[in-house]
């Protein structure tokens, strides 16, 4: 994690907490999605599952704004040590659907291009190839030029003469 994620997360994490302890339940689904998924994003796979399965419980309780970020984030934690492709896979699966049932292309195109990169992690490279075409055909649409730049990169990571599936622990902890 580096120095300027640490004040970002404890930031966010505080929103949390704020919102947990306050009652003030109407979105807490969402804060503890966008938590678990940034904390995926830096490598802390434990606190990420915690905060992801919170989501989704107050999923369960009707806060559903938070529900495919919390299952693209379980997704990535997969993607870390002690992950498999099987639960990666289930979870990115549920916030596609979740994406499709909310009519959000945005979370659709974000969780096909975070499950694309966990796939390619697992030696999923025609998978990965297809989420993550999916992916960019929706960012250019939507006119998302950073996610577009970042599929674009992980595409040509993926076609590119070095295409042999890398190692899990060889990608690191940052998903872009």
């Amino acid at each position: 994690m580096s120095a300027s994620q640490g004040p970002a997360l404890e930031l966010l994490q505080d929103a949390v907490n704020w919102l947990e302890s306050s009652q003030i339940g109407l979105t807490l689904s969402w804060n503890e999605a966008c938590l678990a998924e940034a904390l995926a994003l830096t490598g802390d796979f434990d606190n990420a599952r915690i905060h992801a399965w919170r989501a989704l419980q107050r999923a369960e309780a009707g806060d559903l704004l938070g529900a495919v970020a919390a299952h693209r984030a379980l997704g990535l934690t997969e993607g870390g040590p002690g992950g498999t492709w099987a639960r990666a896979r289930r979870s990115f699966e549920a916030g596609l659907g979740a994406s499709a049932q909310k009519g959000s292309p945005r979370e659709e195109a974000i969780t096909r291009f975070r499950a694309a990169h966990v796939a390619g992690r697992f030696g999923e490279r025609e998978l990965a190839i297809e989420w993550l075409n999916g992916a960019m055909a929706q960012f250019s649409a939507m006119d998302m030029p950073w996610y577009t730049s970042e599929a674009r990169a992980l595409a040509s990571s993926l076609a590119g003469p070095d295409a042999s599936p890398r190692t899990r622990e060889g990608m690191g902890p940052g998903l872009a």
